[in-house]
């Protein structure tokens, strides 16, 4: 999780937008994107769970190649990403970590790096590349005492 603050940090500082800020606060890190909405993310370790809370309301069914926000819009869906690749979904989707150090969510199968990269690149407008995968070493670590 504390990778993944200082790549969003990064990602902020270099784009420079107003209202865009990330924050991390006993395990929850929240990502403003201005009228674009807020993500939280929130870790719960005895579970081995993330859980993800997007401004997005679709589960994504596979990468659609599409903006999810028209440019001249920036909170309202692009018409053409509602469509087959996308189902409705409320409510935060609960990550598991999958014996291969990637937090998966199990009704649709996508991991959350999948996720987050599509929806940010979206947002950014210029492709988001973020690797969530739990090196090897670690996931040894995070199965032994719940920690990443």
């Amino acid at each position: 999780m504390e990778q993944l603050l200082d790549d969003l940090e990064e990602l902020i500082d270099n784009e420079g937008l107003p209202g865009y800020e990330v924050e991390y606060h006993s395990g929850v890190l929240t990502l403003s994107l201005g009228p674009r909405g807020t993500y939280v993310i929130n870790k719960q370790p005895p579970n081995k769970q993330i859980w993800l809370s997007s401004p997005i309301r679709y589960a994504l069914l596979s990468s659609p190649s599409i903006p999810l926000f028209p440019s001249n819009r920036p909170t309202q869906y692009h018409p053409k990403a509602l469509n087959t690749n996308l189902l409705p979904h409320s409510g935060p989707k609960r990550y598991d970590l999958s014996p291969t150090g990637e937090w998966t969510y199990s009704r649709d199968g996508v991991t959350l790096e999948t996720l987050l990269n599509t929806e940010l690149s979206n947002a950014f407008g210029e492709p988001v590349s973020f690797d969530l995968k739990i090196p090897e070493d670690k996931l040894r670590a995070y199965e032994a005492n719940g920690k990443s």
